[in-house]
C-alpha cells in the first residue's frame, strides 16, 4: 500500500513547543515580513502561541505548496537543528527526509536569500515527502479544520471533557494542559489534532460532533451542524451571485 501524505500540521504542536522564542527566525524563512510578524505578535500573549499562529498562517496562505519538506528546510535555514533532530526522533517517518540548507542559512538579516515559501519541492509527485501509511489523508484534515476552529473557539474550559470523550487518556490530557499553560484554545486544538492523527479513517465529522454532543455543549453542536450545512451547500454546485 502506498504511503499517505499526512501534511505538515501533524508536526505543528511539537514545533511550537521547541521553537518558542525563535519563531521570528522561522517566520523569516517561511516568507513572512516584519509587518506579518508584528501582527502575529500583537494578537498572541506568548511565544508558543505566536509560533502556532505563524504555522497556521503559513499553511493557510500556501495551501498545497506548504509541504513538510518546505517546513523542514525553513527550520534548517533558521539554524533550528535541535528542533529538526527532535522531530526526527519523535516521528520516524522524517528520518530519511533530506533537507537542503540555503547558503545564507542563519543570516536572515543579510541580503534576500531564497525563503522556504519560495523553494520548489523536489521529492514525490507534488514535492511531498512520503510518510508512514495508516493515517488520515491531508484532504480529510483540511475538511475538518473549520470544525476544529469552531470547537477551539467555543468549547472553553470544558475541553478536557471533550478530550476524554474523544478517547484521550487522563495523563495525556494533563500533559497538554501543562504544555499549553492551560490556554483553552491551544489545548483544544492539540487534543483535536491528536485525536485526528490517532484514529485514522475513524476520525470522522460524525464522531467529532457526537463527542461534542456528549459534553452537553449543544450550542457548539449547532454551530458545527450549521457549518456542515454551509459547506455542503457551497460544494453542491449552486451558482453564486455577485
Amino acid at each position: 500500500m502506498a504511503a499517505q501524505w499526512q501534511g505538515p500540521r501533524k508536526y505543528f504542536f511539537h514545533i511550537k513547543q521547541a521553537v518558542a522564542a525563535n519563531w521570528y527566525d522561522l517566520a523569516y524563512w517561511l516568507g513572512f515580513d516584519d509587518s506579518d510578524t508584528g501582527n502575529i505578535a500583537g494578537r498572541n500573549r506568548d511565544d508558543r502561541s505566536c509560533c502556532m499562529d505563524l504555522l497556521q498562517e503559513w499553511l493557510s496562505k500556501n495551501g498545497e505548496a506548504a509541504t513538510t519538506e518546505v517546513l523542514m528546510e525553513a527550520l534548517a535555514n533558521a539554524s533550528l537543528q535541535e528542533v529538526l533532530k527532535g522531530l526526527k526522533t519523535k516521528y520516524p517517518e522524517l528520518a530519511a527526509l533530506q533537507v537542503t540548507q540555503s547558503p545564507n542559512a542563519g543570516q536572515p538579516s543579510s541580503g534576500q536569500p531564497q525563503r522556504a515559501s519560495q523553494v520548489q519541492p523536489q521529492s514525490g509527485s507534488r514535492g511531498q515527502p512520503q510518510l508512514a501509511a495508516g493515517g488520515p489523508s491531508n484532504n480529510a484534515e483540511v475538511e475538518l479544520t473549520p470544525y476544529f476552529n469552531i470547537i477551539a473557539k467555543n468549547m472553553g474550559v470544558q475541553w478536557p471533557q471533550l478530550a476524554s470523550n474523544l478517547g484521550l487518556p487522563f495523563t495525556q490530557i494533563q500533559a497538554i494542559k501543562q504544555e499549553n499553560s492551560n490556554n483553552c484554545w491551544m489545548c483544544c486544538q492539540e487534543i483535536l489534532h491528536t485525536w485526528f492523527y490517532s484514529n485514522g479513517t475513524q476520525a470522522t465529522l460524525d464522531a467529532l460532533i457526537q463527542a461534542v454532543r456528549d459534553t452537553d455543549h449543544q450550542d457548539v453542536v449547532d454551530m458545527l451542524e450549521i457549518k456542515q450545512f454551509e459547506l455542503q451547500k457551497n460544494t453542491s454546485g449552486s451558482p453564486s451571485h455577485s
